[in-house]
């Protein structure tokens, strides 16, 4: 029983010891890489923090730069020093400018209707004979408004084929069914008139910038269309 004992603490004693020098052999590399790894984690961290700062820092110039801007805006405007604050101010600037750009379309159309009404004598397009067309055609060219004169024109074409009877007028009706129209009823007026549907369509519908060498051009071919006073 006493060899026994013995032997059970000779291996007791063997184990603990190996243990120690296990323990004393590992610990510092061990604690090594946890000093590391935590300053590795503390870098990340100062990084994320560095880069969420430099991001605050910038939407706060820009903060501080629409501010003076929009300062300096309203004092241009309004003739007075404004302290201007996004929160409040935003919402404001876009109603204003909604509301210029209402009072400035409607401003427009109602300049088209008044100087359509003077020219015709009455509120209704259809009754303005080819002459009043070309008429406002030319109003239209003297302030630039090419597009507009163009359409004008196209109009007139259209009301004095109508008043020859070489095409029916119809609100509903395309280019494509005039065209069919001239060419059933005077198909020598047809090349004219095809090059002319051309230059409007790509114009009025295709939404391309009418110069004033269109309107020109435009002119030309209405005039050998129209009929009477209306080209010269």
């Amino acid at each position: 029983m006493r060899r026994k004992r013995n032997i059970f603490g000779g291996k007791r004693h063997e184990a603990s010891t190996r243990e120690k020098e296990v323990g004393h052999g590992v610990s510092p590399d061990y604690r090594e890489a946890r000093k590391q790894l935590s300053e590795i984690l503390k870098e990340e961290n100062r990084s994320k923090q560095n880069w969420l700062l430099d991001i605050e820092r910038q939407l706060d110039a820009w903060s501080q730069e629409a501010n003076r801007w929009l300062s300096h805006w309203m004092e241009t405007l309004f003739g007075m020093d404004v302290d201007v604050r996004i929160g409040w101010l935003l919402p404001f600037l876009l109603a204003l400018m909604g509301g210029l750009t209402f009072f400035w379309l409607r401003r427009r159309v109602h300049f088209h209707r008044t100087v359509e009404q003077r020219l015709s004598g009455t509120s209704s397009f259809e009754k303005h004979p080819s002459s009043r067309w070309w008429d406002l055609a030319e109003t239209y060219a003297e302030r630039r408004e090419y597009r507009e004169g163009i359409r004008c024109l196209f109009r007139s074409v259209l009301v004095s084929l109508n008043e020859r009877r070489v095409l029916v007028q119809g609100d509903f009706k395309t280019n494509r069914e005039y065209r069919q129209e001239v060419e059933r009823n005077r198909s020598e007026l047809l090349p004219a008139f095809s090059a002319l549907i051309q230059r409007f369509d790509r114009v009025w519908y295709g939404r391309v910038e009418a110069r004033e060498e269109d309107y020109t051009e435009f002119k030309r071919l209405s005039a050998e269309l129209v009929k009477g006073g209306g080209a010269g």
